[in-house]
């Protein structure tokens, strides 16, 4: 069994003494809100079985109770000696009054239910409650209950079969169930006409005019075909994200079809703030920026009064001095041009030799305008407001800590996992994913997670590793941070930063030309 214990400042807890045959407790146990597991070599019988016996002692007139609770981790439950076990939650824990009345659970009678499908299991009344359950009574054993099988009828087999079967055992064969008290005679289960359905992805299948409406997709007719292929796709954008999908299939999920484009690559998405001839701004995507031989200043960037407007910007100097100067100015004093508005403050010219980087100025500026560009289209579509205060809705480029100058690294998309599936070890790496970063003589010195979820998880850990590359796989471990919490996860399409102990996650571990960085859940 597994519990936990909570008391208040009165009360004082000195030892505990196990009656099981092993116990396994928390590492503050018997403090207050820690727990502990009990396990016996036999499985225990008796109606009252002693698990412990705690040494407690109260204030004098205090007016307090030392309560059994759940454990932190595992809950209040009670497990059986199968392989593996069938687990039980525990219904009512007590407490012990120091002062004030405590609590003594009295059981609440259980008995059979009856559920509509035929099957039985034993409960409290107030848990059979499903439509068409009836409880049979106190103490009543599921045998004594003789629990009425469940109605059938006419069920039409994947191969069209037709079979006499409950509801229950149709749906478990990828039936159609045809009703209750219906009969197999002709017709129910002929086969239907069919037609082409597209998905809203371009996939054609031949479905009945249902069963494609049912699923989402457009139906072409009674007896039309495949092939040649019905379903015409186009970029359909997310944000900007891209996918090949039908127009009816795009906007019903809320996206916007690209009919003007016919391909996702180049991305026609990533749409932000273009400016070409002579200062005209443009809602376009990078491609047709380049195409106009314009200047793309950021995915989601919008346009606005004197956005393309030659406004003077951080210019890294030969000395690596930072100066605000327009970009012609910038070009004449033979400096190195960062980006429009970009401040110098915090100094994007600056790198540290002891953090071994050992390019040159203008190789060092290119890097840093890359990023920035990366981060304003950050700033122009992320939930600013979901993250940290000390981000700004993105990683400032020249961060201080004891590396000297930070590199933020991010490709701008996120990555699927299934937390805690197959342990992330299992082909395609369910739980898992790695990221693979160039980091030039430097020092891994944080990791930022921008994580998302579609609801409902919570309370996971995380495990994270910062690797050498070794030819495309995994090499020298160079470190790892095991267990480390989040916090609260926003759900999507809010994202949440995890940035604890920023700067001292991962201090000053050496790093190789390249990153490979995991994260497994």
């Amino acid at each position: 069994m597994t519990f936990g214990i909570e008391y208040p400042e009165q009360v004082s807890v000195f030892s505990w003494e196990t009656c099981g045959d092993f116990d396994l407790g928390t590492a503050t146990w018997p403090s207050s809100g820690s727990g502990t597991a009990t396990t016996w070599v036999s499985a225990k019988t008796d109606p009252l079985v002693t698990v412990g016996a705690l040494s407690v002692l109260a204030d004098e007139n205090a007016t307090a109770q030392l309560s059994l609770t759940s454990h932190p981790l595992h809950g209040a439950t009670l497990a059986d000696d199968s392989v593996p076990s069938n687990v039980d939650p525990i219904r009512t824990l007590g407490a012990l009054g120091f002062g004030t009345d405590g609590v003594l659970p009295c059981p609440v009678p259980d008995g059979a239910c009856c559920h509509f499908d035929g099957s039985c299991e034993v409960t409290l009344e107030s848990e059979c409650t499903g439509i068409g359950d009836r409880w049979a009574g106190e103490f009543v054993s599921c045998d004594a209950a003789a629990c009425p099988p469940p109605p059938q009828g006419a069920c039409c087999e994947p191969d069209d079969d037709c079979v006499v079967r409950s509801e229950a055992s149709c749906l478990e064969r990828g039936g159609t169930y045809q009703g209750d008290s219906t009969e197999c005679g002709p017709g129910p289960c002929d086969p239907q006409p069919t037609g082409a359905c597209c998905s809203w992805l371009g996939l054609c299948e031949l479905r009945t005019e249902s069963d494609c409406g049912y699923s989402g997709g457009t139906f072409f007719g009674l007896d039309s075909v495949c092939e040649p292929g019905p379903c015409v796709t186009g970029p359909c954008c997310f944000d900007d994200s891209c996918v090949m999908a039908t127009e009816e299939g795009c906007g019903s999920y809320g996206g916007i079809f690209r009919s003007e484009d016919t391909s996702c690559e180049p991305n026609p998405c990533a749409d932000g703030a273009c400016c070409y001839d002579d200062e005209i701004c443009r809602f376009l995507s990078m491609a047709q920026c380049d195409a106009l031989s314009g200047a793309f200043l950021g995915t989601g960037i919008v346009c606005g009064p004197g956005i393309c407007a030659d406004s003077p910007g951080a210019c890294c100097v030969a000395n690596g001095d930072c100066r605000l100067l327009l970009e012609s100015e910038c070009e004449q004093e033979g400096g190195y041009y960062v980006l429009p508005d970009e401040p110098c403050a915090p100094d994007p010219c600056a790198f540290r030799d002891e953090c071994g980087w050992n390019e040159t100025l203008g190789e060092w500026v290119e890097r840093i305008r890359q990023v920035r560009a990366t981060q304003r289209g950050l700033e122009g579509r992320g939930p600013e407001a979901q993250l940290p205060e000390v981000l700004g809705g993105s990683v400032p480029p020249g961060v201080q800590g004891d590396c000297g100058s930070v590199l933020f690294n991010a490709d701008g998309t996120f990555e699927t996992t299934v937390p805690g599936a197959e342990h992330g070890v299992q082909t395609p790496t369910y739980g898992a994913f790695a990221e693979a970063y160039p980091c030039p003589d430097g020092y891994a010195c944080s990791i930022l997670l921008e994580l998302t979820q579609p609801g409902g998880a919570g309370a996971r850990t995380l495990d994270l590793y910062v690797w050498d590359d070794d030819q495309g796989e995994p090499g020298v471990v160079r470190a790892t941070i095991a267990g480390a919490d989040p916090g609260v996860v926003s759900t999507w399409p809010a994202v949440s930063a995890s940035l604890r102990d920023r700067l001292s996650l991962l201090r000053r571990v050496p790093a190789p030309r390249r990153l490979l960085g995991q994260l497994a859940g």
